[in-house]
């Protein structure tokens, strides 16, 4: 997918450094001839070691969105399989608890699927998703699905941004200073010193 570029950031929440904690949030980006697709992760803060298991899904979870395309259900089948076998091996559940938002884009289509919370931006149309009863967004450990929120033509995309739920995905991060410097939007998230912890991932139409 060569008409589209990516720029990607993330820091550690005030809050986590305040608890000596570590970041709790993944990205991934899996381009291939076919597709590219760009996944963050937060895992749950109140969970040990969730930050691994966040880190340990993202890349699963684009090269099963990558290699299954619209079928969802395989997708998530195999995203549940390899997390299960990980699980069993390591014999710690509790590591696995993370959400999902994820985009899809292929020549044809681009969709927008999550489990759990976050914000994303679609051209100019922001969608929060959250927050949650409790601050307890739904897992896809608990509930192995993955929702489908927005789909159209991939024509239609110029601007997509997805961030976890301690990022302003509604920012402005699909400017040329972004895309200039791989290291920008962690610089501009560090300066916004946001409390809970803050990833995005932001993809535009090559100019």
């Amino acid at each position: 997918m060569h008409d589209f570029e990516f720029a990607a950031g993330s820091v550690v929440g005030h809050d986590h450094l305040r608890a000596a904690k570590n970041g709790h949030d993944a990205w991934h980006i899996e381009s291939t001839d076919a597709a590219l697709v760009a996944v963050v992760c937060d895992g749950c803060g109140s969970a040990s070691d969730s930050e691994i298991g966040a880190k340990l899904a993202a890349p699963i979870v684009a090269r099963a969105l990558a290699a299954c395309g619209s079928d969802w259900s395989a997708a998530t089948g195999e995203i549940a399989s390899k997390l299960g076998a990980m699980i069993a091996v390591t014999g710690r559940p509790e590591a696995f608890l993370f959400t999902i938002l994820a985009a899809v884009i292929n020549d044809d289509r681009t969709t927008i699927v999550a489990r759990g919370d976050g914000s994303f931006v679609l051209n100019d149309e922001v969608t929060t998703l959250g927050p949650f009863p409790g601050n307890a967004p739904p897992y896809f450990r608990y509930e192995p699905r993955l929702d489908v929120l927005r789909t159209l033509p991939t024509l239609q995309v110029e601007r997509l941004v997805l961030g976890t739920d301690g990022a302003p995905a509604h920012e402005p991060w699909t400017g040329d200073r972004y895309f200039a410097n791989p290291d920008a939007i962690r610089r501009a998230l560090f300066r916004l010193q946001p409390n809970d912890d803050a990833t995005i991932v932001a993809i535009r139409r090559r100019r």
